[in-house]
């Protein structure tokens, strides 16, 4: 359908245009269908500047990279930081959510069952209130990890940022590598460590768990290296001690009020 305004904003053809010079929309704007939409959707995956699996390979071959080209202004190359890393948290929510690869489905009759033995009542009744904490913390994590990469990942940048500002880069500089880092490293969890997990269980789960995050200190720490390599940076030995250190205050924090809140609730 072609007409003599843009259909979007209302601005003037002189008949010729393929796109509207004020907002950029096509002139000729066919009626929705179907086709059209599924066409749309796979054209912002693939096509969108040099789309997403462009992108995927460029993070897992050249860490920072991406985010210092982008940085540096070379923005149509790469597939936007944020859009990136929505859809890569869309797909860690929604696998983490349906498969539960660290145990937030496991069985706890067995638990409960042996927590029944206890002979004193009132250590029975914190014990099982613990256990119903636990069960609610861990289906949190599940389906509430969105959030929790969200607070994550700003805050992992502010970190980066305080130490390795003489660098020269601004916070929301460090963000934007973030971001795609973060979101890489999403994409690990679901397609290499969500296997492993779901065929493990008990200690040997929680050591996948571990072993995800020390790939995930390690990717960070090579990334933000090569993020910095034209800057004013620290050797690489320092970078990784930093990553090591951030990841860790990490663990500690959110495992810490995890903790506290099956042990005590909140005094809720």
């Amino acid at each position: 359908m072609t007409t003599t305004n843009c259909l979007n904003c209302g601005n003037s053809f002189s008949g010729h245009e393929i796109y509207c010079s004020a907002c950029g929309q096509k002139a000729a704007v066919h009626r929705l269908t179907l086709s059209h939409m599924l066409h749309d959707a796979i054209h912002f995956v693939t096509h969108a500047d040099k789309g997403i699996f462009y992108l995927v390979k460029m993070l897992a071959l050249d860490p920072g990279r991406v985010a210092r080209e982008y940085v540096h202004g070379r923005r149509k190359k790469f597939f936007s930081p944020l859009n990136f890393f929505l859809i890569s948290v869309g797909l860690f929510v929604f696998v983490t959510a349906t498969f539960k690869p660290m145990g937030t489905g496991n069985d706890l009759s067995a638990v409960k069952a042996n927590v029944m033995k206890e002979p004193d009542v009132v250590k029975r009744q914190r014990q099982l209130l613990k256990l119903e904490r636990s069960e609610k913390a861990t289906a949190f994590v599940a389906k509430y990890s969105n959030i929790i990469r969200f607070i994550a990942t700003p805050l992992f940048a502010l970190l980066y940022f305080l130490f390795l500002r003489r660098s020269g880069y601004n916070f929301t500089e460090f963000l934007v590598a973030a971001l795609y880092f973060s979101g890489f490293t999403a994409l690990i969890f679901i397609f290499i460590i969500t296997p492993f997990l779901l065929a493990l269980s008990g200690w040997a789960n929680f050591a996948g768990v571990m072993a995800y995050m020390v790939i995930e200190t390690i990717y960070w720490s090579l990334g933000m290296n090569y993020f910095l390599i034209d800057r004013r940076k620290p050797k690489y030995g320092w970078i990784l001690l930093l990553s090591i250190g951030i990841t860790t205050f990490w663990f500690i924090t959110s495992g810490f009020l995890m903790m506290t809140y099956i042990n005590t609730g909140f005094g809720l």
